[in-house]
């Protein structure tokens, strides 16, 4: 690490620190000063000698000091006490923050936030310096800096750690635990307990618990970071994103650290049944139903990925288009499980990275032929009462549309939803060619418009699984 050259040159002893102080202030004698020196040796515990103490003293007194003066000879000194021009200096801090390396006119700087119990200072380090520090400190480190200076910089304390300064890291520390002074002294430093890793394309979620609060971390895969279930990470400079769990993502500062490993017992995060979800839920991480549609917005580029229970149906929001692409050809009343969920105050959404693990389609052992039924699989004849046809051009340029029926069979009713592309040409009676020539050509709104009227009092052939909500997820439809 940054290594100290030993050095006693121009050390400050105590009687002449006492002589100056006396020569400006007149109302104290040399006892006073003396008294005032052991009560500050005996206040910090004996962590600093008497030359350091009567330096303090004369601090407190507002007694400027020759720069030969201020020095500290080896006794620890806290951080609130430091103030420019002590050189010499011995702390003990655990280290909250380590910047990354900086070029400042083709030298190489950077700086830590370092804190104790009684506060916490910038430490700045130059060259070689700083490149150790880089290299083998991390945040949560307990440490010793012998050999540094004190300087006042922007109206602001620093500790400058030269190449003559030494730093050693504490195996066993009494100090303040980290995430304590994280949050006391208000530095953006996320500690994390990893609960749950989701790989998505591009990247993972990691969901886990802080000092108090649940937490969702999304960590791009090109960082090589390999994050397990159960370790014990730090997160520096994260950026805070909206969710009612706390959602962190990357900047260009931030630094993550490997601190340790905690086993997870029991994790607080779920991933449940579609009839479970709750749009208030910070502990929902995916969800489990049956694919219903993935259905364009009509004001903006987001997706509602339509799931559905034998209760009720939810909608999962999202603005990756590539995830629509994909679920066109995804044959509806597909059991899936997505992960990579969180909740907002308007609903759930999908995190930019996620998976989905398609489990197959349900056995049919019986059906019923009416939609009076409160629930199960339907095969009738029935009447559409409404049609709404929604489009959207995707990235990929093939078209989103989502078709939303309203039939009624005479002694029940249902709303049928789909985005499937055999059930989509079916009720435009065209092939997908066409549907996408229409789209390049941009008469495909005509052409979904006219698709509305016409539907309208036609005759359908439908099955299905039919929810409690009414929603029917359509397996094969028939003009």
């Amino acid at each position: 690490m940054v290594q100290m050259r030993n050095t006693d040159k121009d050390k400050a002893v105590k009687s002449n620190v006492v002589d100056h102080i006396l020569t400006h202030r007149r109302d104290l004698s040399r006892e006073d000063i003396v008294k005032m020196i052991k009560e500050r040796i005996k206040e910090l515990e004996g962590l600093i000698d008497e030359d350091a103490a009567a330096l303090l003293v004369a601090k407190e007194l507002g007694v400027p000091l020759p720069s030969s003066y201020v020095e500290s000879v080896g006794g620890r000194i806290l951080l609130k006490d430091l103030f420019p021009g002590l050189r010499n200096v011995k702390v003990k801090a655990r280290v909250l923050k380590v910047s990354n390396l900086i070029k400042v006119n083709n030298v190489e700087m950077m700086k830590i936030i370092i804190a104790d119990e009684s506060g916490y200072v910038e430490a700045v380090a130059w060259n070689n310096a700083a490149k150790e520090i880089f290299n083998n400190l991390k945040i949560g480190d307990c440490v010793v800096i012998n050999n540094a200076s004190v300087v006042k910089y922007r109206g602001k304390i620093e500790l400058k750690i030269s190449e003559h300064s030494k730093i050693d890291v504490l195996e066993n520390c009494d100090l303040p635990e980290f995430e304590g002074l994280c949050s006391l002294y208000g530095v953006n430093v996320l500690p994390l307990h990893v609960h749950e890793v989701i790989s998505g394309k591009g990247g993972y979620c990691l969901y886990g618990s802080s000092r108090t609060d649940l937490v969702c971390l999304l960590l791009p895969s090109e960082l090589s970071i390999p994050v397990q279930r159960g370790d014990y990470i730090a997160i520096q400079d994260p950026k805070r994103l909206s969710g009612l769990t706390q959602r962190y993502k990357l900047t260009k500062i931030s630094r993550i650290y490997m601190l340790s490993k905690k086993p997870v017992t029991e994790s607080p995060f779920k991933v449940v049944d579609v009839d479970e979800a709750s749009d208030n839920n910070e502990n929902l991480i995916g969800v489990r139903g049956r694919f219903a549609a993935a259905f364009p917005s009509r004001h903006n580029s987001a997706t509602t990925i339509l799931l559905s229970g034998e209760a009720n149906s939810v909608g999962i929001l999202t603005f990756d288009d590539r995830v629509a692409s994909k679920l066109t050809d995804v044959e509806p009343g597909t059991v899936c499980e997505v992960r990579g969920i969180y909740a907002t105050i308007r609903g759930l959404r999908l995190n930019s990275f996620y998976s989905f693990e398609f489990l197959g389609r349900d056995r049919i052992e019986q059906y019923f032929t009416t939609l009076v039924v409160p629930k199960g699989y339907v095969r009738c004849k029935a009447t559409i009462l409404s049609a709404s046809l929604r489009y959207r051009q995707l990235n990929s340029s093939d078209p989103l549309i989502g078709v939303s029926i309203r039939v009624d069979d005479g002694l029940g009713s249902a709303r049928v939803v789909t985005c499937y592309k055999k059930h989509v040409t079916t009720f435009l009676d065209s092939d997908w060619e066409e549907v996408k020539e229409c789209a390049v050509a941009g008469t495909l709104d005509k052409i979904l418009s006219y698709a509305e009227d016409y539907l309208k009092g036609l005759d359908i052939c439908i099955e299905g699984w039919l929810s409690i909500d009414r929603n029917l997820i359509p397996a094969n439809v028939g003009i």
